[in-house]
Order: structure tokens, then sequence, then C-alpha cells
């Protein structure tokens, strides 16, 4: 039930922080925005993502 509540919170943290990046990266294309960041030299970051060999099941063994 733990190790569950931990993927929960997991899953939560990645679709914030994707959440934050895309409203990041949209900004980045809007007026204002798009002024201040050319000069700043910022550019777009990658949405978090989790290569398929990693999501497999891991097996977990308590003693």
């Amino acid at each position: 039930e733990r190790i569950s509540g931990l993927e929960n919170e997991l899953a939560d943290r990645r679709e914030f922080y994707n959440d934050c990046v895309t409203s990041y990266n949209i900004r980045l294309q809007s007026i204002p925005d798009l002024i201040v960041a050319k000069l700043m030299k910022l550019k777009p970051i990658e949405l978090f993502k989790v290569a398929e060999e990693e999501k497999k099941d891991v097996e977990i063994k308590f003693e």
C-alpha cells in the first residue's frame, strides 16, 4: 500500500513538472515574453518522459 502511494505521488509530481514545462514553453512563444526570452537566450525545455524499459514492475522482497 505504501509503495502504491509513493507511485501515485511520483506520478503527481511528474504531471506537475510537465504542466510547468508546458506553460513555460508556451510563454516562450508569446509576446511580450518572446522578446525577453530571445534577449535572455532562453530555450524550450523537454517534458519529463520515462522510457518503456524503466516502467517495468520491480520485484520487492520484504524479509
